[in-house]
């Protein structure tokens, strides 16, 4: 009884890595071969929730002067924020712009977050890194399950493909800007 239950935890680990490594390759994919017709961001939320404990997923893009934010990308729940521009309040996803570090808040039942004002269980927000400035973070909240250092891990993985889109971007832009300047001299 006890070696079934120990193989079929073991089971349940290995499926978990698996889906989670396969998501991972497939935000990898999703990033080096974005093409302007489709939202590469939106995709790799899309492909991150599923191996997250979390019912949504939100990139939120901070203002220069921090003041404000946006939600560039949104998956599960929160697709209907997309686009959604607040001021940018003291909380946990501004102290990871701030600090530039992953906040992982558990058991918080009953807390609220100061940006939202939403009451959450379990928080788990990471910054995506740009030329090493914060353009924003990756944000989940489940109200019944804990997140864990495993999934900050994981998340950060997901905020690297975002920034690795952001950059590619920003490049085509400035490329596009600078042979468009070359024209017109």
């Amino acid at each position: 009884m006890v070696v079934t239950r120990a193989r079929s935890r073991l089971q349940r680990a290995l499926g978990r890595k698996t889906r989670e490594a396969a998501a991972l390759r497939q935000a990898a994919e999703i990033a080096a071969t974005a093409t302007p017709n489709v939202d590469p961001l939106q995709q790799i939320l899309e492909v991150a929730l599923p191996v997250l404990p979390g019912d949504h997923l939100v990139l939120l893009h901070a203002s220069a002067d921090r003041m404000e934010s946006v939600i560039v990308a949104a998956a599960g729940t929160a697709h209907v924020w997309r686009w959604l521009r607040a001021p940018l309040r003291p909380g946990i996803a501004a102290r990871a712009i701030e600090t530039g570090e992953a906040q992982l808040v558990s058991e918080t039942v009953g807390h609220r977050d100061g940006s939202t004002g939403r009451l959450m269980g379990s928080v788990l927000v990471v910054p995506v890194i740009l030329r090493g400035g914060v353009f924003g973070v990756l944000e989940t909240t489940d109200e019944q399950r804990r997140f864990t250092r495993q999934h900050v891990t994981l998340l950060r993985a997901f905020a690297v493909q975002c920034a690795v889109v952001i950059d590619d971007a920003r490049g085509g832009i400035r490329e596009f800007t600078q042979n468009r300047r070359e024209r017109t001299k």
